[in-house]
């Protein structure tokens, strides 16, 4: 068996034009899907079985072209769509009642049943035409060289929205350089070997310190110090003093860490890319 190839997938949202043909798709969509969710649970009785999908097809792809006038590759995608909802339900554990198809949502397959065009911004759907895309997210334009999966054509509140996944292969990345980071109660540790470092010196200690004496407190008056005020008022003391430690001092030393490794990073990789020209 071949071994599947890791990838990135990312679903991307965008709004796009209504229309009456896209309506009547939908509406046609949802009510083949409800009758072909029903046809499984009486005529498969195990969703499982080798050629169940074949068999399907011969049964209800004709049928669902004439009778809910979905345009062929839809159609295949409505089975397909009611097997995957029909095998979910059957190999659950906790089995519930049926499924039921309340949502006007409608599977889509790259290409056969759907293209998007990033130069016209546009969305072809089959048996609709092509529909204006009006909302995208900004960063539309980084998944134009992805590839393009199934999509969910979701009609809500009198909007329309086409939910695609992209997909593109995952990059092996292979380490060619390293920068040891220790961090610590009393200080930061940063280098590339034992000559190469800085110590970024801390207040952990302190941190601690407070914590420890505001925590000593608690244990030693377990009821008292929530009503006795000159308890609670130095226990709170306590913590405050700690709490400016940690947001003042830590935050500058994790501050002067990345003045220290962005440098050196852009150092590293400045050297090496002249040692290969």
């Amino acid at each position: 068996m071949a071994r599947r190839v890791k990838a990135i997938r990312a679903t991307v949202s965008m709004k796009i034009a209504l229309s009456e043909p896209l309506l009547v798709l939908v509406n046609n969509y949802v009510k083949a899907l409800r009758f072909t969710l029903f046809w499984l649970k009486e005529n498969v009785p195990n969703p499982d079985e080798k050629g169940v999908l074949g068999k399907v097809h011969e049964e209800l792809y004709t049928r669902l072209r004439e009778e809910y006038n979905l345009p062929s590759k839809v159609a295949e995608d409505c089975y397909r769509d009611a097997l995957s909802v029909y095998k979910g339900w059957y190999n659950n554990p906790r089995r519930g009642r049926f499924p039921r198809v309340y949502r006007p949502t409608v599977w889509l397959t790259p290409k056969a049943s759907y293209n998007v065009d990033f130069e016209a911004m546009t969305v072809r759907i089959a048996s609709v035409g092509d529909l204006q895309i009006l909302g995208y997210p900004r960063n539309l334009g980084e998944y134009a060289n992805w590839r393009m999966k199934e999509a969910r054509l979701v009609v809500k509140d009198g909007k329309a929205f086409l939910k695609v996944v992209f997909e593109k292969p995952l990059e092996k990345v292979e380490v060619k350089e390293s920068v040891a980071v220790d961090i610590n109660m009393s200080e930061i540790v940063v280098g590339k070997d034992d000559i190469s470092y800085v110590r970024i010196p801390t207040r952990l200690n302190e941190v601690h310190h407070w914590k420890s004496l505001a925590e000593s407190l608690q244990r030693k008056y377990p009821r008292r110090w929530r009503e006795n005020k000159r308890i609670l008022y130095r226990i709170r003391f306590f913590n405050q003093r700690a709490r400016r430690i940690s947001l003042g001092r830590l935050g500058s030393g994790l501050l002067k860490l990345l003045g220290i490794l962005v440098p050196m990073l852009l150092s590293w990789r400045v050297s090496r890319t002249l040692s290969r020209m």
